[in-house]
């Protein structure tokens, strides 16, 4: 997956569910998380409906399995919401995120990074509708809890500081804009002169 080689991704997980169905020792749940992976690849592989539909299902079991209000829940729901948001269905997107986000709240936390992602995404949902300072506010938030664990030249803040930018470039303040690019690109020349060094 982090290689980007979904079809070989897809080839494995297909192989594990196949296994998993065939075991003796085998659970719904074990089957239904799964079919989650294989739903999120199905989306990088773009084919979208057959993620939506893999993925609903897998939500629908889960739900009933863990209850409504667990991280894993939360998680195939922010991944339905990566799908509805790429297909430009912004509304229901940002719905399912903010629902990810409260569950992920009180169940793992603010410092875990399943819900540092989903409220990133809120961010970018929030910006589709332009609403640019309610993106900036989010944006920021993210960034200080990023900072604060990851410390100030991680490379997963690269996007939150890419993200703000474009923000203040959408309301025409080329100085705070650049500002934000620029500290993007001077985090992005540490990370790759460390990898480098390594």
């Amino acid at each position: 997956m982090k290689a980007g080689r979904y079809t070989e991704a897809l080839d494995h997980h297909t192989l594990a569910l196949n296994m998993i169905e065939d075991s003796m020792n085998t659970n719904e749940l074990d089957i239904c998380n799964t079919k989650c992976d294989q739903g999120v690849v199905y989306y990088h592989l773009g084919n979208f409906k057959k993620a939506t539909t893999v993925l609903e299902s897998a939500c629908s079991i889960q739900r009933q399995v863990l209850g409504n209000h667990h991280c894993r829940v939360a998680k195939t729901m922010y991944h339905l919401a990566i799908i509805r948001r790429i297909r430009y269905d912004i509304d229901p997107s940002l719905h399912l995120l903010n629902e990810a986000v409260k569950i992920q709240l009180s169940t793992i936390g603010q410092s875990n990074p399943d819900t540092i992602s989903s409220q990133l995404e809120v961010a970018k949902s929030l910006l589709d509708f332009d609403e640019i300072d309610e993106a900036i506010m989010q944006l920021e938030r993210v960034f200080e809890v990023q900072r604060n664990i990851l410390g100030n030249e991680h490379p997963d803040l690269v996007e939150t500081l890419h993200c703000v930018g474009i923000c203040y470039a959408r309301k025409n303040d080329e100085t705070r804009a650049m500002n934000y690019f620029e500290q993007c690109y001077r985090c992005l020349s540490y990370t790759s002169h460390a990898a480098s060094a390594n």
